[in-house]
């Protein structure tokens, strides 16, 4: 059950009042019935008003409710007397705009408090979450200069959460996750300094799983890995470090996940698996890459495949200037590269008594292949259409 909340007289939707549900006969609610309540502003109710009577019946029968706000001023508490249940509002202990030393976690930004600025002298650890972005449309932003920790997640955008401004960070974001859009949106960009670090103690950095990130990721400084189920709307960047030699995936494009407006990478992307676009998963805009993109002396750079009987799909092609390796530099299986290789730099399959291939296509399809003057691929195999000017191996 969601109510309107635009203050604590009245009924109805007009200014100053709040929702009401009336029942004729009996009102029964499952155990921990969810009651999720929208604040249209930070001075819509304060700490010891009550929303009187949002529930009305002959009877009503309940075990108990669970109760979300998007307040980061006051939390709400339900009373129930005969025919009747009402919300009373609690101030709670917030951690402000602006944390300047230690603060125990996690601080919210919602109504109320639509920015958080962690300078260098502040921390936020000792909960779940250093950082909850609530289920509100907020025009603020969270910028971060030191340690920002929560036992699951560093900062985490809960359901319905909407932050403008994004996340600008030149500190360390820290949890089993460092940051998590779930099903939340972000209309900004994440942007990640030359000093900042995002790590995630279970590999995974940044996870937009069925959240949005509108703008892109930008990231100078040092990201364990950046992981797409959902959408991003305008690239991403690197010109930093992009994944660790010990992990799995650097950049994963998975599920129905859409990451628009393409990767561009100028720094180093390291994992076992340095890009990985899978199981019908969309990469829009193509590869560029004038840096680094190295995946494991087992595995793969760049891998177009599918964990299912669907692979993924890159479209605008892959423009290479800089160093594509691992045991093959690319691989397209049962995928599509579409727009095809264009390379002026190296495909590097194999290392040492290991060895594999520059280029392996098997079941899937690249458009074709442009090794221009001084490109080097170690080697093709089933590559399809090539166009070569430079040395092929």
């Amino acid at each position: 059950l969601q109510l309107a909340v635009n203050g604590v007289s009245g009924t109805g939707s007009l200014a100053g009042n709040f929702s009401q549900m009336t029942v004729s006969g009996a009102a029964s609610f499952a155990s921990n019935s969810n009651l999720s309540i929208v604040l249209s502003s930070g001075a819509a109710v304060f700490g010891g008003q009550t929303l009187a009577g949002v529930v009305s019946a002959g009877a009503i029968t309940t075990s108990g409710f669970t109760i979300t706000d998007n307040s980061a001023l006051v939390d709400f508490r339900y009373v129930t007397t005969a025919g009747s249940i009402s919300l009373v509002a609690t101030t709670v202990i917030n951690c402000g705009s602006l944390v300047g030393t230690y603060q125990l976690g996690p601080c919210q930004v919602g109504v109320g408090i639509p920015s958080l600025t962690v300078t260098g002298l502040g921390t936020i650890s000792g909960g779940a979450q250093g950082i909850n972005v609530l289920a509100a449309n907020l025009t603020g932003r969270i910028i971060n200069q030191g340690p920002v920790q929560g036992t699951a997640t560093g900062i985490r955008f809960l359901g319905g959460a909407t932050l403008s401004g994004g996340i600008t960070n030149s500190g360390l974001i820290t949890g089993a996750a460092g940051v998590v859009y779930s099903s939340g949106v972000s209309g900004s960009v994440l942007r990640n300094l030359a000093t900042g670090s995002i790590v995630g103690t279970n590999g995974v950095g940044v996870s937009i799983n069925s959240g949005a990130l509108l703008g892109s990721v930008n990231n100078a400084g040092s990201i364990d890995s950046l992981v797409v189920s959902g959408l991003v709307g305008n690239g991403v960047t690197n010109s930093g470090l992009l994944g660790t030699a010990s992990g799995n995936i650097a950049l994963g494009v998975f599920g129905s996940g859409t990451l628009s407006g393409g990767f561009n990478n100028t720094g180093t992307v390291s994992a076992y698996y340095g890009v990985e676009v899978a199981s019908n998963a969309l990469l829009q805009g193509g590869i560029t890459n004038s840096g680094l993109i190295a995946g494991g002396a087992t595995n793969r750079g760049i891998a177009i495949d599918s964990n299912g009987t669907v692979g993924g799909t890159i479209t605008g092609g892959l423009r290479n200037s800089g160093q594509i390796t691992g045991r093959t530099g690319v691989l397209v299986s049962n995928g599509l590269l579409d727009g095809g290789i264009s390379n002026s730099g190296s495909f590097v399959g194999g290392s040492g008594t290991i060895t594999g291939y520059g280029v392996l296509v098997a079941g899937g399809t690249i458009a074709g292949i442009n090794n221009t003057t001084g490109g080097y691929i170690s080697s093709i195999y089933n590559a399809g259409q090539v166009g070569n000017s430079g040395a092929l191996f």
